[in-house]
């Protein structure tokens, strides 16, 4: 209260700035507490759905997968044919680094370690086939993955210690399908017009979701520890 009292005194309230994230958190509370008073708790999973659940996520559970993955960071710029060519031969990711010091492309080195679960469905089913020692390549709007796979080795998870899990899964799902449900009746009723950078903002998020599911020439796409951290968040948000 005291923190309060002084910034109104010091007139933050009259802030534009804070004035809109006021609203902002008005907005969001007024939301969900129509939400709230709309939605009724989802039924209970069943044993079968959570069998079916657990059949249907192999690469989280069954057939889960730790990797460890040696990353050469570039410039989307710098990608080339040669470079290309590298990366679908059998040359190593050193070969790989030693061209890009021939040619003085600045590049930086990573190590990564990710579980299969975190990663998208596709490029999980499609590191599953590829040996240790494989190139590939991952494009993201800001810069290149050049990634070899350094480590892969199973790490399956039993259906008796994934229950839990996959029951707070599959709540969360069907409760967000009920929220969504309401959604779609709103947006039935409602006169929706995007402003150009509400129509931005969108077209930014379609693309970003197209970027993380599409395969890289046909081959899976590994994340780096920075850049597609957010990726994975997203991914495992989904799944929520």
């Amino acid at each position: 209260q005291l923190l309060v009292d002084a910034a109104k005194k010091d007139k933050l309230d009259e802030d534009p700035a804070v004035l809109a994230e006021l609203q902002k958190s008005r907005d969001t509370i007024l939301a969900q507490a129509y939400v709230a008073r709309k939605v009724t708790a989802p039924s209970a999973p069943t044993d079968a759905e959570v069998a079916k659940a657990y059949k249907d996520a192999p690469d989280m559970f069954a057939q889960r997968r730790h990797y460890e993955f040696s990353e050469l960071v570039i410039e989307p710029g710098d990608m080339n044919d040669k470079l290309n060519a590298l990366m679908d031969s059998k040359k190593t990711l050193e070969d790989v680094a030693n061209y890009l010091d021939s040619q003085r492309i600045s590049y930086r080195r990573e190590v990564v370690t990710r579980f299969s679960a975190e990663l998208p469905a596709e490029m999980a089913a499609s590191l599953r086939t590829m040996e240790p020692g494989a190139l590939f390549v991952v494009k993201e709007p800001r810069q290149t993955l050049l990634v070899s796979i350094q480590e892969s080795k199973p790490m399956p998870v039993s259906l008796s210690a994934a229950t839990p899990q996959i029951r707070q899964l599959l709540v969360s799902k069907k409760y967000n399908d009920l929220v969504n449900v309401q959604i779609a009746d709103l947006k039935k009723s409602a006169s929706i017009e995007y402003l150009p950078r509400g129509e931005a903002i969108r077209k930014t998020a379609e693309q970003a979701q197209q970027d993380q599911a599409a395969p890289v020439k046909e081959k899976a796409a590994a994340p780096s520890a920075s850049a597609n951290d957010e990726q994975i968040k997203r991914g495992v948000a989904g799944l929520k």
